[in-house]
């Protein structure tokens, strides 16, 4: 499975004005105000995974075993680490 493939980020939600950026943002602060963004996830997903235990990579044993739950993208590239 590619890491980034089930990601649970759905949107950037500005902390300050409630401006909301996509979860393909690559920015730090919202575009609107400068304010800081809070991460948004699809929590009715994330009940499921936990549900199935899916939600956590158990290959990975760094950062990554958590990669549906960072909001970044690009991930495809990491090495396995042991």
């Amino acid at each position: 499975m590619k890491l980034e493939e089930s990601s649970l980020v759905t949107n950037f939600r500005c902390l300050h004005c409630g401006n909301d950026h996509p979860s393909t943002f690559t920015g730090y602060v919202c575009t609107e105000c400068g304010g800081n963004l809070d991460v948004g996830y699809d929590y009715d997903r994330m009940r499921q995974d936990i549900a199935t235990g899916s939600l956590l990579n158990r290959e990975r044993h760094d950062i990554f075993r958590y990669a549906k739950l960072l909001p970044i993208h690009g991930l495809d590239h990491i090495p396995l680490a042991f």
